[in-house]
């Protein structure tokens, strides 16, 4: 089978050897340096576009210029981990999910999308979260666009900002027609929230507005559609800056200030 994930990174990083992953450069001409693997700017592409778009440049890549029986998607320090050691990698990739484990899975699972596991946030709803991270106004101007021109996605839309679990991360491995469609909804709604955001007061950070936006469209799209899924289980590689996290968490949710933010 013809099956790639593409992993999504704008730096140096450590990847993957196995033949499932298809290491790819993101916003090339947004940096001066070049990391010698495949780019998100030949062909049909949005990388000029990746400062709003963040990974979901790779993807629009992929769908535009490749053909595969199964695509996926991970970031450079996040993977589905399978059970397969392989010792010719690093210590901390050994056990990413290999190519012949996605292929037992696919006969196993026909018809299937595979997915990270839901992350549940318990104390507040998927809604409260993005506006104690990020600018509600942002989520609202998407809610109207929802509302207005995917009527048929809204009333899927607001169960999932109003729920506590959803499939995050922009992390899948997709049958290629699922695939298409999928990017059709998805690229259909950023391109028009594209036309209509403001970000003219955002750094760098809260400017991977469609992004972030993205994100909550998968549920969104597995829901509405009835699709099929199995979990997978998806680990953050290499080492996590506790503090920094706790502090961000503290700022958004209690003083309701983000850093990142300027407006």
């Amino acid at each position: 089978m013809n099956n790639k994930i593409l992993l999504c990174t704008h730096k140096e990083a450590k990847y993957a050897k196995d033949e499932l992953y298809y290491p790819i450069q993101l916003g090339v001409d947004e940096y001066d340096f070049d990391l010698n693997i495949g780019k998100d700017n030949t062909g049909d592409n949005i990388s000029y576009k990746h400062k709003y778009y963040s990974e979901f440049s790779g993807l629009y890549w992929a769908w535009k210029n490749m053909k595969t029986d199964y695509l996926g998607v991970c970031h450079y320090r996040r993977y589905f981990i399978g059970k397969v050691n392989d010792k010719s990698e690093p210590k901390e990739l050994r056990k990413v999910l290999k190519h012949t484990e996605l292929e037992k899975l696919i006969k196993k699972y026909p018809n299937t999308i595979f997915v990270s596991r839901r992350r549940n946030y318990i104390i507040e709803t998927i809604y409260s979260h993005y506006c104690h991270t990020h600018n509600g106004r942002d989520l609202d101007l998407a809610i109207d666009l929802m509302k207005t021109e995917f009527n048929d996605y809204y009333d899927t839309f607001m169960s999932v900002l109003n729920g506590r679990k959803a499939h995050m991360f922009n992390a899948f491995i997709m049958p290629w027609e699922q695939l298409d469609s999928y990017c059709d909804f998805l690229f259909s709604f950023l391109f028009k929230y594209e036309k209509i955001m403001d970000v003219s007061n955002y750094n760098e950070y809260e400017s991977r507005l469609c992004g972030y936006i993205g994100e909550l469209l998968l549920e969104t799209w597995m829901r509405k559609n009835n699709i099929k899924f199995k979990e997978i289980k998806y680990r953050f590689i290499g080492e996590k800056h506790w503090f920094k996290k706790i502090f961000r968490f503290v700022m958004h949710k209690f003083i309701k200030k983000s850093r990142a933010f300027n407006g």
